[in-house]
């Protein structure tokens, strides 16, 4: 038996629908947000959900029209109880940032996310629902002029409804929309929160569709081709290697290096290494903070369209004669890696945790026989949540209790802190190991290393978990990011390089904007894209100047040697 419908009770059940069972985050922490359950709250509360359920029902109401009223139910329906239960679960903001993380994100990833709790709010607030909707509801439309009527009488009434709900509240309104707190409130509201961020993200999509003139030289629509290699390193008689690694969800503030209280970098410590603590991301999701940090482009004027055109770093130095090659272990190159080789580790659906990187770097023999200077890319998975604990190995157990959950509110604060700790722990081992492979190399070879994170990452602090906000309202612990710097004595000596001098530059404010030229600066490659004045080793490296190159010098030349 089929329950029949109108347009207009099917959207104002679907609206109370979406208000009660879909909207439970955003009305406990509106809640929350208040001061709890007083009478002075609870009437509050009930001006901004009247005024919610409002907006839901003319959602519904209007985009009922024949044949795409059910469609329209169930893709809301299957979109918005996930949402929801990320929301709930993990603390989810949307942003266009995330939902383009959304699309590039792998099995492994999505893994992480899936608990149990979310898979039965999809089954029992998205699907089930949906199927009813299908299945057990007819709605019998009116014929089109009265059902235009009824939409305009809608309108009206909603219109008539807001100025008498706005007018004796507007004080109430007014400052509960300035309030800060409720900006965040305001990204939980079920579907409108994530419909919005679509939007943002298609909007950007097509924005880079759009034609764009050419770049530089060095093949359609590239920039920053010119490329070649300075006297500094070539002139040392040994070959160049450097690794650069590049974390995830790593925050500055967990870096004993930089103060941090307990104990997490005991092994870099004993390196010797910089490390920088006021160095900040690009982005807060690796969707564009990985493709932001190596592009020459910087924070301010950075686009997909335009990194897709313009040489990033590792085209650069592929270009000035090293050999560039990209190990994946983390969320994807983000087309970084486009014109390098690249190895990939783990697989779509598995991760391996990081050791993997160092054991498949090449052997001694390899890199003598490759018979160039090298730049080795090591891409992390990390410190990505929620499931912390899945990035560590027992003996790196040493903060306990740990959440081993994938459900970071299901844990106390103190344990999710302790496994995300050790998952830096963790890092800690692998960076030191990828300086011992450097220093195995031996006195035949300049060697360095430099370490960054794409984002921090939030672990309860204030409400928030994860990473993903926009950065005009994201906490520190997201924005702020390890920066860390190892030299071999060989390529200090070759550069003049005086590692006292950096390390006292290890509290300015440096940021993603400066990783570009400074480790072209680093390796030693000159190009009309370089600017010295972002290079943060430049003003402790007295690199001699390179004579002037003939107009008919080969471009890219490297010593190959």
């Amino acid at each position: 038996m089929k329950l029949k419908a109108t347009p207009l009770s099917y959207a104002l059940a679907m609206a109370l629908f979406f208000l009660v069972a879909l909207n439970y985050p955003f009305v406990r922490a509106l809640l929350a947000s208040m001061g709890g359950l007083r009478l002075g709250n609870v009437t509050d509360a009930l001006l901004v959900l009247s005024a919610l359920y409002a907006a839901l029902f003319l959602m519904f109401f209007l985009t009922a029209w024949k044949r795409i009223t059910k469609p329209i139910a169930c893709f809301l329906l299957l979109t918005a109880a996930p949402a929801a239960a990320a929301i709930q679960g993990l603390g989810f903001e949307f942003s266009p940032l995330v939902i383009r993380s959304v699309f590039k994100t792998d099995l492994v990833e999505a893994r992480g996310v899936v608990s149990p709790a979310w898979f039965a709010s999809f089954l029992l607030l998205g699907l089930l629902p949906s199927v009813l909707v299908l299945r057990k509801v007819e709605i019998e439309h009116p014929p089109l002029r009265r059902h235009l009527a009824q939409k305009a009488a809608a309108i009206g009434a909603a219109l008539v409804a807001a100025v008498a709900l706005y007018l004796p509240n507007q004080l109430f309104f007014n400052s509960f929309a300035d309030n800060a707190t409720n900006h965040r409130l305001k990204n939980m509201v079920v579907p409108f929160n994530y419909l919005d961020a679509l939007g943002g993200f298609l909007g950007e999509e097509w924005a880079s569709l759009r034609p764009r003139g050419g770049g530089a030289a060095g093949g359609p629509g590239r920039g920053h081709a010119d490329a070649g290699r300075g006297r500094a390193l070539a002139g040392s008689g040994r070959r160049t290697v450097v690794i650069f690694v590049l974390g995830e969800s790593a925050r500055a503030r967990s870096f004993s290096l930089n103060g941090y209280a307990r104990e997490t970098n005991p092994r870099l410590a004993r390196r010797g290494v910089v490390s920088f603590t006021r160095f900040e991301a690009c982005a807060t999701a690796t969707a564009q903070a990985v493709p932001c940090l190596f592009s020459s482009l910087g924070e301010k004027d950075f686009s997909y369209q335009r990194a897709e055109e313009t040489d990033n770093l590792l085209d650069v130095a592929q270009r000035a004669g090293y050999q560039v090659t990209w190990y994946e272990n983390g969320m994807g190159a983000q087309a970084v890696s486009r014109g390098v080789t690249e190895v990939k580790l783990g697989s779509y659906y598995r991760a391996e945790r990081d050791r993997v990187l160092i054991d498949r770097l090449p052997t001694r023999a390899d890199v003598v026989a490759a018979g160039k200077d090298q730049l080795i890319v090591l891409h992390e998975r990390g410190s990505h949540g929620p499931d912390y604990a899945a990035r560590y190995t027992p003996e790196f157990r040493a903060f306990t209790p740990d959440c081993d959950s994938s459900v970071l509110k299901s844990c106390s604060h103190d344990a999710v802190v302790n496994a995300y700790d050790n998952s830096i722990l963790y890092t800690d081992a692998n960076l030191d190991d990828a300086v011992e492979w450097l220093d195995r190399l031996g006195p035949d070879f300049n060697t360095a290393l430099l370490y960054t994170s794409d984002h921090g990452e939030s672990t309860g602090e204030d409400g928030w978990y994860m990473h993903g906000l926009p950065k005009s309202i994201a906490p520190e612990d997201q924005t702020r990011v390890p920066f860390i710097a190892w030299f071999s004595p060989g390529l200090a000596e070759a550069e003049a390089l005086d590692v006292d001098c950096v390390r006292r530059l290890k509290d300015r404010p440096y940021s993603h904007d400066n990783v570009f030229h400074s480790t072209l600066g680093l390796l030693d490659v000159e190009t009309p894209a370089y600017r010295a004045a972002e290079d943060v080793f430049r003003a402790c490296r007295a690199v001699p100047p390179a004579p002037p190159r003939s107009a008919s010098a080969p471009r890219g030349g490297g010593n190959g040697s």
